[in-house]
């Protein structure tokens, strides 16, 4: 098996995505932001959008840790399209094209 840098690459992207994913989540579920003001003026309520962004970004951190350890390659794959569906979409889409790149590495 030849050990490339895209899986460490994917993790550490999908770890940023996720970290900042459920900080905005917790802004969101906080009330006080302009993300809640946004998300209103949208008509989604604001404490439903916090919990789908937690979700994702807490689907994003598990998907990095599978990717930093080579193992799981479908949790990893998750948690990087659950990024592309979070706000940072671009990491998550970067960290999904890594993720297949790579897919002979995972166990």
């Amino acid at each position: 098996m030849h050990v490339t840098w895209k899986p460490l690459s994917a993790g550490i992207l999908d770890f940023t995505a996720g970290f900042f994913t459920v900080f905005c989540a917790f802004l969101m579920l906080d009330g006080n932001t302009m993300l809640t003001t946004l998300h209103s003026s949208l008509g989604i309520a604001p404490k439903t959008g916090g919990i789908a962004m937690f979700i994702l970004g807490f689907l994003g951190l598990i998907g990095g840790a599978c990717s930093l350890s080579r193992r799981y390659w479908h949790l990893a794959l998750t948690g990087s399209i659950a990024n592309i569906i979070a706000p940072h979409g671009i990491l998550g889409l970067v960290a999904t094209i890594f993720i297949f790149m790579s897919r002979e590495e995972f166990k």
